[in-house]
């Protein structure tokens, strides 16, 4: 479908009044979509088509970001074939992969990303990291740098999924579904201060 199908995530609301998603497959390469919607024309356009080397599959949805550009993350495609961060500017319509996840940093994201109070992006991998269990990463970007922060575990959870958040204490909070002391999941905390 060249619009794209398997809508993922959540849609989020720009300043213009518009709605943006993604959508998992379709678009010109097969391999999903960033589209807007508009309400008021209830007009849907395709703003980019995922490939390969850009990175494929979006799952996670998007964020804008304080900077008014819109973040997010594809589960497959990139360099190392295993998912990308990425970055659209609405208002010159221009996509950026800004970096290619591997198995050593984390793989395969599926939940959102979240911005924090300090303006770093942050998220989770479902795989990949020391134990192939998936990461918690940062990625700032004043300094374009990414970070692996930790290495999810049998022990203490795996596998995250979903997005994170933010809670009032300033620490993030998210969910593995597998992991744990009984194996059944874990709720993680991670302090970024």
């Amino acid at each position: 479908n060249a619009t794209g199908t398997m809508a993922r995530g959540s849609m989020v609301a720009a300043s213009n009044g518009k709605l943006y998603g993604v959508c998992q497959y379709g678009g010109s390469a097969g391999a999903g979509v960033l589209f807007e919607y508009d309400p008021s024309s209830t007009t849907w356009t395709v703003k980019y088509n995922f490939d390969v080397t850009t990175g494929s599959q979006p799952m996670g949805g998007l964020i804008i970001a304080s900077n008014g550009k819109l973040y997010g993350t594809t589960s497959q495609g990139g360099a190392n074939g295993v998912g990308v961060l990425f970055e659209y500017n609405i208002s010159t319509g221009t996509f950026a992969k800004l970096y290619d996840l591997a198995a050593a940093t984390g793989k395969l994201p599926s939940g959102a990303l979240v911005q924090a109070s300090n303006g770093k992006l942050y998220g989770t991998t479902s795989r990949g990291g020391a134990n192939d269990f998936g990461s918690l990463f940062e990625y700032n970007l004043a300094t374009s740098t990414f970070t692996k922060l930790h290495d999810f575990a049998t022990a203490t959870g795996s596998q995250p999924t979903g997005n994170l958040m933010q809670a009032s204490n300033g620490k993030l909070y998210g969910m593995c579904p597998v992991g744990g002391a009984n194996d059944g999941g874990a709720i993680f905390e991670y302090d970024i201060a």
